[in-house]
């Protein structure tokens, strides 16, 4: 199964690319935000969880830290994030990908609450790791060519197909 807060057509697309292919798969709609509104998690116990759950990345003022722009990533990249395990946590799920960031690294002077926000996010996988026998890949993403980065000037973005796929056999590789 996959999810989609925004974009039914676009899943329609993934699922039909899927079941063309000899796959089975359904889309169903599902909000971190606001996860007990969405009745079809309550019946989906997986194995794996993939995390892609995200805001448009607005960056802050340059040298200033905003505590709005803070909670609204962490509503995302934290709270979202704790409440979609809950909502799939079953005794089948062992495995979670959380795609982290190099911003965590580089600390831009006005992506500051985004790479806080995400580092608080890798912090709560380490916890889930350490007190709910999960195994959390939470590798640190360059900045890849995404639907959020496109542009008409690019800007060296690497394609995330290759990357992204690696790092998803990483985590599916990830030992008991």
């Amino acid at each position: 199964k996959i999810t989609y807060c925004q974009g039914k057509e676009d899943a329609g697309r993934i699922v039909a690319d899927i079941t063309a292919n000899g796959g089975e798969a359904e889309a169903f709609r599902f909000d971190a935000l606001r996860p007990e509104t969405d009745s079809a998690a309550r019946d989906w116990a997986p194995t794996h969880l993939y995390y892609f759950a995200t805001p448009y990345i607005v960056p802050g003022i340059k040298g200033a830290f905003s505590p709005a722009l803070f909670a609204r990533f962490c509503g995302f990249y934290v709270g979202g994030f704790a409440d979609a395990v809950r909502a799939f946590r079953s005794a089948e799920l062992k495995r979670i990908f959380y795609p982290s960031t190099v911003m965590i690294d580089e600390l831009p002077a006005n992506l500051g609450e985004y790479a806080a926000a995400k580092s608080a996010g890798e912090t709560l996988c380490a916890f889930l790791e350490k007190t709910g026998g999960l195994k959390v890949h939470k590798p640190r993403l360059p900045r890849l060519s995404t639907d959020q980065t496109s542009s008409i000037m690019p800007r060296g973005r690497q394609d995330p197909v290759p990357l992204l796929l690696g790092e998803l056999r990483a985590c599916r590789d990830l030992p008991d």
